[in-house]
């Protein structure tokens, strides 16, 4: 895998095994450029699956379930067929199972780009937290890992494909009129479930926001996405990692924060948009000077209200916890 810059941007060529076909990657177009023989280096991993019952669960266990490398590129499992989305970190391709025709979910982002990593022993090299602390989760609300390769200094990381989700950001922008409670309810839920799955395992995904929500509109089913902020679970963080207005003000204000204080911030920031359309704090400037929230859906309820305004209190100490959050009688409408 190497990177080339066309119309200004940065695109993945891959140059993969011998005599295989070079393609170019722009937009939503694929164009088949030339034929190549060259042998790239290459790495991958299957699929392994750490039970959800062990509380003890760390990135040293995790590592471990590493299977032996098959020794496959990406180019002879997969064919990719077009863009799905773009992030600060990488670029997300359909692809298929060249043997079975199955679709899934590829992304690509570059090893340079990476910032924290973790030594396998298995392997024998580091590779990325995302990858080391999001392949061996299984829930119904997360987006699922099947297997990873690197290729020349490239991440490539397959994941199911979701039929009929669409990213929530968009979904949520692209209405004229708030969601209903019952569905934004559902939402908050089905995410409170997936972080709280995550807790259990001792991971924190730390960036939880629209932008990594998938949501199929018919089913009103969602999947977490992107665990490129991730990290093993702390009691609390001195340091922003994620999306900064949708961390509490006390990292901003006194340095540090609690990790379960840190979610409820987030999920609360999330209800808000649900519910107005927008976020509840613009910039970082409004979070730290205690910008007032101006809610701008009348219609909302006041239990709608209480769950957003009890999740999004300054101080931490008044703030909801995360486990009467999850009972709380707002969310009880998505039943």
């Amino acid at each position: 895998m190497t990177w080339c810059q066309a119309a200004g941007d940065q695109i993945p060529v891959r140059d993969s095994h011998v005599s295989a076909i070079l393609w170019v990657l722009t937009g939503d177009q694929i164009f088949i450029m030339c034929m190549i023989c060259e042998t790239s280096g290459y790495l991958q991993h299957g699929c392994n699956h750490v039970s959800s019952s062990s509380s003890s669960t760390n990135k040293h266990q995790i590592l471990h379930t590493f299977s032996a490398p098959n020794m496959s590129t990406f180019d002879e499992l997969y064919t990719i067929s077009r863009k799905l989305g773009a992030g600060g970190f990488g670029s997300v391709f359909k692809c298929y199972s060249r043997k079975t025709g199955q679709p899934y979910a590829v992304k690509f982002f570059a090893d340079d780009r990476v910032k924290r990593r973790t030594y396998c022993p298995t392997s024998k090299m580091d590779i990325p937290d995302e990858i080391a602390l999001w392949r061996n989760l299984r829930h119904r609300n997360i987006i699922r890992y099947c297997q990873h390769f690197f290729e020349n200094g490239t991440w490539i990381v397959v994941m199911e494909h979701c039929s009929g989700y669409k990213d929530l950001f968009s979904y949520v922008n692209n209405r004229r009129t708030p969601m209903s409670e019952n569905t934004a309810a559902s939402i908050i839920s089905q995410t409170l479930d997936a972080v709280l799955y995550c807790r259990s395992l001792k991971i924190d995904h730390r960036d939880i926001k629209d932008e990594n929500l998938l949501y199929n509109p018919k089913t009103k089913q969602i999947k977490l996405i992107d665990f490129g902020s991730a990290s093993l679970l702390s009691p609390s963080y001195n340091r922003l990692q994620g999306t900064d207005v949708y961390h509490p003000p006390e990292l901003f204000l006194e340095g540090s924060f609690k990790s379960s204080d840190g979610v409820v911030w987030a999920i609360g920031s999330l209800a808000y948009i649900l519910l107005n359309g927008d976020c509840p704090y613009q910039t970082l400037e409004d979070l730290k000077n205690d910008f007032p929230i101006v809610w701008t859906n009348e219609k909302s309820s006041s239990s709608a209200r209480r769950f957003v305004r009890r999740a999004l209190r300054r101080r931490s100490v008044d703030r909801e916890s995360l486990s009467l959050l999850k009972k709380s009688a707002w969310l009880q409408l998505k039943n």
